[in-house]
């Protein structure tokens, strides 16, 4: 949790100002939507208690959780099949490092037969994500890439992504994924789905 923390710990204040608005927005509502007539003492009382105490208690809640993600996110990527991965060029690194209030996370980056792709950990899930042009991307190469890997193993949203489920499959090796992972590319470079460039296509 050290590590969350201290890479983190910057952001904390603008995380607590966004949630306390939120919390703030919420009492409003309730207030707008009150039909009994609440008394402006109880008005005053409600704002204080949501735009401080109860925002920094649900800051605080958030904050160990996103902790306790950062923990097993490491711990997946520190598993010696996954770990291989740093042995052929890809760099462990961190999500979000210029954003000033969401929490950066633990991701590789790296490339799979000249493509750029990175992996991300969520709720034990491993998500590859190929850094494909989107504008490319059509209706039919998604429902092709499902047929291939799996309706729950593909997810089409900032990226192509290819899933892979550690808790399911125990057994699942280094040569497993890499595998894997050349087909998944080998699948957008035949089909010309350009990696996305900040200057244009690759």
């Amino acid at each position: 949790m050290k590590e969350y923390f201290s890479v983190n710990r910057h952001k904390f204040l603008r995380q607590f100002i966004v949630t306390s608005v939120i919390f703030t927005i919420v009492w409003t509502f309730i207030i707008l939507t009150d039909k009994k007539g609440m008394n402006i003492e109880t008005k005053i009382l409600g704002y204080f208690l949501f735009a401080i105490p109860l925002a920094f208690f649900g800051q605080f809640v958030m904050n160990i959780r996103d902790a306790l993600e950062f923990k097993r996110i490491n711990k997946i990527f520190d598993h010696p099949q996954l770990n291989k991965f740093t042995s052929t060029g890809f760099i462990k690194t961190l999500s979000e490092k210029d954003s000033k209030w969401l929490s950066s996370k633990p991701i590789l980056k790296g490339t799979i037969d000249n493509y750029p792709v990175k992996f991300e950990v969520e709720k034990g899930i491993l998500r590859v994500i190929a850094e494909t042009n989107l504008d490319l991307v059509e209706k039919t190469h998604i429902q092709e890439l499902k047929s291939i890997f799996g309706k729950d193993n593909i997810e089409y949203d900032i990226g192509i992504a290819l899933l892979f489920r550690p808790a399911r499959r125990k057994d699942l090796s280094f040569q497993d994924i890499n595998s894997e992972l050349i087909k998944f590319i080998s699948f957008l470079k035949t089909n010309k789905l350009d990696a996305w460039v900040e200057n244009g296509n690759a």
